[in-house]
């Protein structure tokens, strides 16, 4: 399998938790610690999205391939809710874009599946990756999941990326097992 350059395009809209949510939870008043506690969300999110193998929202992501693209193509970061763009990128840096209805997302939307092999210098693919659109629809086992991380990193105060058992047990329901 070829491992693409993976750029992010456009960042997630929001953190699946705020300040004030991880503050409550820890009992914390006021705006005591803010900053720390924001970087701990970060590192809590950026930990899990690894861990279970999915980002939790939606990111706009665009994934270069050299060379050739096959007819079927894992996309690294997943679920993939939608393609907007394929280019395929010459050897003299003209661009090309590849009609839609000359690819399409496989049943299980990890894999771009096209019509036929896309070569050039560079392929590149732009898509849209997330379990969730807002921090307002995450599902609430990863929020738990998250909070959980937050306060075992918070007692310690370090953005460990290790991730307490709770935690990883609440992970467990959206890790993504290829075979």
């Amino acid at each position: 399998m070829k491992y693409p350059h993976l750029e992010i395009l456009t960042p997630a809209a929001a953190l699946p938790l705020s300040v004030f949510e991880v503050q409550t939870y820890l009992r914390i008043d006021g705006d005591f610690e803010y900053d720390l506690i924001e970087s701990m969300i970060k590192a809590a999110v950026n930990a899990a999205e690894d861990f279970i193998g999915k980002t939790i929202i939606k990111k706009k992501y665009k994934a270069s391939f050299d060379e050739n693209i096959e007819y079927e193509t894992f996309l690294p970061k997943q679920p993939v809710l939608s393609v907007s763009e394929v280019r395929i990128i010459n050897a003299d840096d003209s661009t090309s874009i590849v009609d839609d209805s000359r690819y399409y997302l496989s049943s299980g939307n990890e894999k771009l599946i096209c019509d036929t092999i896309f070569s050039g210098k560079r392929i590149e693919v732009d898509y849209f990756a997330g379990i969730s659109e807002t921090a307002e629809t995450t599902p609430d086992f990863i929020k738990q999941a998250l909070l959980n991380h937050i306060a075992n990193m918070y007692e310690r105060k370090t953005a460990s990326s290790n991730i307490p058992e709770l935690a990883r047990y609440l992970y467990n329901f959206h890790r993504r097992v290829r075979f």
